[in-house]
This record gives structure tokens, C-alpha cells and sequence, in this order.
């Protein structure tokens, strides 16, 4: 392959950081509740996997501690969809009863249509 454009910003070099895992932990769920400022009532989707259940678990603690909880009640909405019987849809239920939210399942079929 021959890049035909390079911005002035691109570099091939690939920065990188020592681990530090406490670091990561405020880096994450900084970014969570940065996406959770709203004047809306929200809810996650929840798989049971594991970024969904730690998104999942950052806002339950979150909410709880804010006005929004005063606005919608303190208890977290969590979505799952899948097919029936999927593992998603287990996973999430026993992550949605863990957390103690407010859990609504959506299954859909595959239906094959023969013309």
C-alpha cells in the first residue's frame, strides 16, 4: 500500500503509557460520568459482558449519589436484547440483579422467509 495523504498530525509512532491500573480506573469512569450529564432520564444496555457491566456498575454507584436520583428514583434502567435463550440475555439479567437495576428484556426471533 502507498499513503498518498499524511495530515500533519499523523505519526507512525504508537505512544504508550506504563500500566498503572488505578490511573485507568479514574480514566474510565471519568468517562462514563461524563457521558451521563443530562437533564433526561437514561438507562444502559446491559450484555452481562464485561465493559457493559462495568459501564453498568459506574453508573448505578453515579446515580445514586446525584439530583437525577431525586428527578427518576435511584434505581438504574438496564436494556438487554437477544434471542431467546441467548447467554447475552442471561448474563445481563444476573449482572441487572448484582446491581440491583431496573432490568427490561427484549427478545426477537429469527424468522427465515421462504417465497
Amino acid at each position: 500500500f502507498r499513503r498518498w495523504y499524511n495530515p500533519p498530525w499523523y505519526s507512525e509512532a504508537i505512544p504508550s503509557a506504563p500500566y498503572d491500573p488505578l490511573a485507568l480506573r479514574h480514566a474510565f469512569e471519568k468517562a462514563v460520568i461524563k457521558r451521563l450529564m443530562t437533564d433526561v432520564p437514561f438507562g444502559v444496555l446491559l450484555s452481562g459482558g464485561l465493559d457493559s457491566s462495568l459501564v453498568a456498575s459506574i453508573t448505578s454507584r453515579y446515580l445514586a449519589t446525584t439530583k437525577a436520583a431525586e428527578q427518576w428514583g435511584s434505581k438504574l434502567h438496564s436494556f438487554c436484547v437477544g434471542l431467546e435463550g441467548s447467554p447475552d440475555l442471561k448474563a445481563g439479567k444476573e449482572v441487572a440483579d448484582y446491581l440491583g437495576t431496573v432490568h427490561h428484556e427484549f427478545t426477537f426471533t429469527v424468522q427465515v422467509n421462504n417465497r
